[in-house]
């Protein structure tokens, strides 16, 4: 090893050992060859929300968060204010060009956007080892804890077309702490699989029995499968089409019984410079039981789906227009039992439907480097009926009755900046 003349002097009159500076020196070397590569990133996203016509107080305070799976993501107390959403910072190693890569992510987000999603002592949204392993064109395994692998939009909001988010976004899962493992066939295929701990978000989140009584199965895990196809180049206009679909399939963590999300998107460009269109589906089913009292399980179940389309225009460099059309149902089924002193042990049953209708406008403009800024204008209509039949054990009262057609129209001005 070498070492330079200053080293040398200090070791002749006896300040370091010249073996201390060279392990010294090692040591170092392994740091920068650990780090080398690694890159930080991030954004900060505020906005301004109001709400210009609200028909319905929950609609205009809250957002509309009528049921566990069926809601705006992220619009509850936020409208009429000055928001800070969420603050990602992203500190990542990818993988190089050797055989057997390694590399890593780690992505923190701060904010009332991200303690929604994850618990306010969790920022850690994603955390996990990259590894390549050599066979055939090269598996990709990330370990640890990742988005999930289905759905048009992101959690991201600079990442998405429109800054508010859709109800098909609402009924998927988020993050999963398991084992991915990815394969790109050839240019136009791309597929991935993989087993996590359960359908929910949370690091290290395990499936709990029914009514969180009894403890957890350790086979009760949850798999994940994708497929991407991406048109050639051949292709003409068409070419860099791509259609994405998966399914997630396993335990919930909070109830332990099965669900299911089922995705497909599309994304087609057109012959119009800057013109492009999409199209998505989800699906999501549960059924399972509740919480636990003396007299017995709670049952309950929720089929939801929503369908949009996606329409964009990239006028100029720095200006776009993004549509979105949606169309969202619900249907939620709940039934438990009780004991009324009147007529004795019963069972209540509860059913709602709702259909909701919503399209948002959005025109960015990017004014300032790495600053994206956007006007949007949203309207919703909500339909929701209620099906309701009271202690159906003795059938001593019924009823069932449908909610008024509300709605809402908000505007939104939504400033990021990524870095």
């Amino acid at each position: 090893m070498k070492f330079n003349k200053w080293t040398l002097g200090l070791a002749a009159v006896g300040v370091v050992s010249l073996a201390s500076v060279a392990k010294a020196e090692e040591t170092m070397s392994m740091v920068k060859t650990a780090v080398s590569g690694t890159t930080i990133s991030g954004y900060v996203d505020t906005s301004v929300e109001w709400a210009v016509c609200p028909s319905h107080t929950t609609l205009g305070d809250q957002g509309w968060n009528y049921s566990s799976f069926f809601s705006v993501p992220f619009r509850q107390y936020k409208q009429d204010g000055f928001n800070l959403n969420s603050v990602g910072i992203t500190i990542e190693k990818p993988l190089d060009e050797t055989p057997w890569a390694s590399g890593y992510k780690v992505q923190l987000v701060y904010g009332p956007d991200g303690n929604s999603l994850l618990g306010e002592d969790m920022p850690i949204k994603q955390a996990y080892v990259t590894l390549r392993v050599p066979v055939g064109n090269g598996i990709v395994f990330k370990i640890g804890q990742f988005d999930t692998i289905i759905g048009y939009e992101v959690f991201e909001a600079g990442n998405n077309p429109n800054f508010t988010r859709s109800f098909g976004w609402g009924i998927e899962p988020t993050e999963h702490t398991g084992i991915l493992a990815s394969y790109q066939i050839n240019d136009s295929i791309a597929v991935s699989a993989g087993v996590a701990n359960s359908l929910s978000a949370g690091i290290n989140t395990i499936k709990s029995g029914p009514g969180n009584r009894y403890s957890k199965d350790a086979w009760d895990k949850t798999g994940l499968a994708s497929i991407t196809l991406t048109a050639p180049q051949s292709w003409g206009f068409m070419a860099g089409s791509s259609f994405s679909s998966g399914i997630v399939y396993g335990m919930d963590s909070a109830y332990g019984d099965n669900s299911v999300n089922i995705y497909a998107g599309l994304t087609v460009p057109t012959p119009i410079k800057g013109l492009a269109f999409g199209a998505s589906f989800d699906y999501k089913s549960s059924c399972y039981d509740g919480s636990y009292d003396y007299y017995g399980p709670e049952k309950q179940s929720v089929e939801a789906y929503a369908f949009a389309l996606y329409g964009t225009w990239q006028a100029t460099e720095k200006l776009s227009l993004n549509l979105r059309g949606e169309y969202a149902h619900e249907d939620y089924n709940d039934s438990y039992y009780f004991y009324d002193s009147f007529d004795g042990f019963g069972k209540e049953q509860y059913r709602y439907q709702a259909d909701v209708f919503s399209l948002t406008a959005t025109l960015q403009y990017n004014l300032w480097a790495n600053v994206i800024s956007r006007l949007e204008l949203r309207y919703d209509a909500l339909c929701q009926t209620d099906h309701t039949s009271g202690n159906d054990e003795f059938g001593h009262y019924s009823y069932g009755y449908s909610y008024p057609s509300v709605d809402q129209l908000s505007l939104y001005l939504n400033i990021i900046y990524k870095f």
